[in-house]
């Protein structure tokens, strides 16, 4: 099973799996029904926002 990223809601904790095909560049495209996101340029900024993070929990340990 591939694991999909979830959204959070900061004031409730509501948690959402999405996939890329519900993920918008901004929310006027997703009103005006335009196309998802790019998805290369997706997968791309999840590889390098979990590289950042990995050194952020490395440096704190």
């Amino acid at each position: 099973m591939t694991r999909r990223p979830a959204w959070t809601c900061r004031k409730c904790g509501y948690s959402n799996r999405i996939s890329l095909d519900s993920i918008y560049d901004t929310q006027a495209a997703w009103q005006n029904g335009q196309a998802p996101v790019d998805r290369e340029a997706f997968i791309h900024a999840l590889k390098v926002r979990t590289r950042e993070v990995e050194k952020e929990k490395k440096k704190k340990n």
